[in-house]
């Protein structure tokens, strides 16, 4: 392979990288989106509810090491996690297994280590960062009002679909 091959390789691996990674942030979306959907019959609903019962005014709670082996405190908020991030990925994954198993690793990292207190949940993460990244008073204000900023990572999505709180 010579060096032009392998530059255009790179390139178009990093290009499906960043498709995929709007792909995924997409279907996370949508899938928070039917979560906050109320019907007898929608178990996402169900789920998601613990996650808002969660007091975040101070932030959330700090590393824990079973946080490693993903379990977050409560089955409901393991669940949620799983089924309107992690399921999405790993389908994505499937189609794109060397791109996916890079999102993996930065999702896995992303919940165990940055997630609560330092990122979604910090209340102190405010300003500039969130006109692009769902992080910090971002998320909290959607914890505000449920009916708003759906999105995940980027803030784009909630731009896009006219749900971003004003």
């Amino acid at each position: 392979m010579n060096y032009l091959n392998c530059i255009l390789f790179v390139a178009a691996w990093v290009g499906k990288l960043c498709l995929l990674l709007l792909l995924w942030t997409l279907m996370v979306y949508f899938m928070h989106f039917l979560a906050h959907r109320k019907s007898k019959y929608n178990i996402l609903n169900k789920i998601h509810r613990a996650h808002h019962r969660i007091n975040y005014k101070n932030g959330g709670s700090n590393f824990k090491w079973q946080f490693l082996y993903w379990n977050f405190g409560d089955i409901r908020i393991t669940l949620d996690l799983l089924m309107t991030i992690t399921i999405p990925l790993l389908t994505l994954t499937f189609l794109f297994p060397s791109q996916g198993l890079v999102l993996l690793i930065l999702h896995y990292c992303d919940e165990v280590f940055l997630s609560e207190k330092l990122l979604d949940h910090n209340p102190n993460v405010k300003g500039r960062v969130n006109k692009f990244w769902v992080w910090g008073q971002y998320h909290l204000n959607h914890h505000k009002n449920p009916r708003k900023n759906f999105s995940f990572i980027f803030t784009f999505w909630d731009k896009l679909f006219g749900t971003q709180m004003d």
